[in-house]
Parts: C-alpha cells; structure tokens; sequence
C-alpha cells in the first residue's frame, strides 16, 4: 500500500451523511514535514474530510492511515480543536 512515508494516506474515501454522499474517491497523500490547508467555500466537506481523517464519522467506504498505521494505533498522538461558536 502507498503511503508508508506520508503523515496522512487517503484512498477512495467516499463520506456520506445519512445515505447521501458527500465525498466520494478521494485521495490524498500529505508527506511528512509539509504544510497542507483545506481550502473551499462552505458545504464543500472540508469539516467531513476532517472527521472522516480522525475516525469522527465512519466512512462509507476506503481507507485512511497516519503515519503508516489504522487510526486505532496512533489516536493518542493526534489533538483536534473543532470549529464551534462556544465553549463548554
């Protein structure tokens, strides 16, 4: 499998709320020691990419790795700040 030097591997990811998808075949590499922004106008599914990367939202179907590995090998060494207007 690809990816094995990338700190994000994504292969045809497909997300879907309910049973309409709203990402569909995405891939990504993002190679250690880069800067990588997601960028796009509001309901594009930069927040779904999102979840979908930290395990938040399952995926419909494909396949997500960090540094290498299943989500469930690494969630310790992962941090996320969601967007919201208030805090607890």
């Amino acid at each position: 499998m690809e990816g094995t030097n990338s700190v994000i591997h994504i292969e045809d990811l497909t997300m879907a709320y309910r049973d309409t998808p709203v990402l569909w075949d995405i891939d990504l590499d993002v190679p250690e020691c880069v800067r990588c922004a997601i960028v796009g106008p509001n309901g594009a599914g930069k927040s779904t990419l999102l979840r979908g990367i930290l395990g938040l939202l399952k995926p419909v179907s494909g396949a997500v790795l960090l540094w290498g590995k299943a989500l469930s090998a690494v969630h310790k060494q992962i941090a996320y700040v969601p967007q919201r207007g208030s805090v607890h």
